[in-house]
């Protein structure tokens, strides 16, 4: 049983959906949440299969697959890891120079 839950394919924002269906960019921008450009980019990166007829078009299984294939695992080393810290950008000097008069404005 245990053997099983690591071959499910993991779910997708598509699953309601037919393998046929055939959706726009935006249909898959607005499951994603994500800006429509980022999806037609994806198309134009050769990424995620489309179809031209009468604009873009995009199965529903071809959608569910490309973001399949996004999906982001955690390695055992990158979890076990301590975060480091990102250097400081300017160090605090405990010699600081003072700082000129301030001039008044006309």
């Amino acid at each position: 049983m245990q053997t099983d839950l690591l071959f499910r394919m993991p779910r997708t924002p598509f699953d309601d959906l037919d393998e046929s269906a055939v959706l726009t960019p935006q249909d898959i921008a607005d499951r994603l949440r994500v800006d429509a450009r980022s999806v037609r980019r994806a198309i134009s990166r050769g990424e995620l299969v489309a179809s031209r007829a009468c604009g873009l078009r995009v199965l529903a299984g071809d959608a569910a697959e490309w973001w399949r294939g996004k999906l982001v695992t955690a390695t055992v080393e990158a979890a076990s890891s301590p975060r480091r810290r990102s250097p400081r950008r300017f160090e605090k000097s405990p010699e600081r120079l003072p700082l000129p008069p301030r001039t008044a404005r006309s």
